[in-house]
């Protein structure tokens, strides 16, 4: 794989893998160390998918990083929580659900993209730099000249009207 390829593998699912990982009950740093770990796996595997192909690429990922978050338990000599097989493939399963990997967009992601474009810019704005330009809070007050906790508290009321918005959509069936 070429410095590009890599770069947009990474862009592309670093932050469904965290989330993935987190999801099957590992702390913050346990998940970075995972999510770090697949990525090197998957630049060294000679069996990967298609990395342009996340249909299969993204499933493949995910089996590498809970084999790895196991692994990790396994080195630690605990668990978080009891997990065997079939608790996995479950989870595994509702992740997939719940996130579609196919080209079908949920309900649940049409009525976020909805629900985000109308809010305003400013908030849109704060949103972005913590969640996709992964920015502290500390550079973010000095970004947008407020303190951390007003971005701490800004940030709880955008997501806060945010999931009411996603919450009326869905009820009103008009994600």
């Amino acid at each position: 794989m070429n410095e590009t390829a890599v770069e947009n593998l990474v862009n592309t699912f670093q932050n469904t893998l965290y989330r993935y990982v987190r999801f099957l009950g590992a702390d913050r740093e346990t998940a970075r160390e995972v999510v770090q770990d697949t990525f090197v796996a998957a630049i060294r595997s000679k069996t990967r998918p298609n990395p342009s192909a996340a249909q299969e690429m993204a499933p493949w990922l995910r089996r590498v990083a809970r084999n790895l978050f196991l692994k990790a338990c396994r080195s630690r000599r605990r668990l978080p929580v009891p997990v065997d097989p079939a608790s996995l493939a479950e989870a595994d399963a509702c992740w997939t659900e719940w996130t579609r990997d196919t080209e079908v967009v949920s309900p649940l992601a049409k009525a976020l993209r909805k629900c985000l474009g109308q809010l305003p810019d400013r908030q849109r704005t704060l949103l972005t730099a913590r969640h996709e330009g992964r920015k502290a809070r500390a550079e973010m007050a000095m970004m947008f000249d407020m303190t951390e906790d007003g971005i701490k508290s800004a940030l709880r009321r955008i997501r806060h009207a945010l999931a009411e918005c996603i919450r009326g959509r869905l009820a009103e069936g008009t994600p």
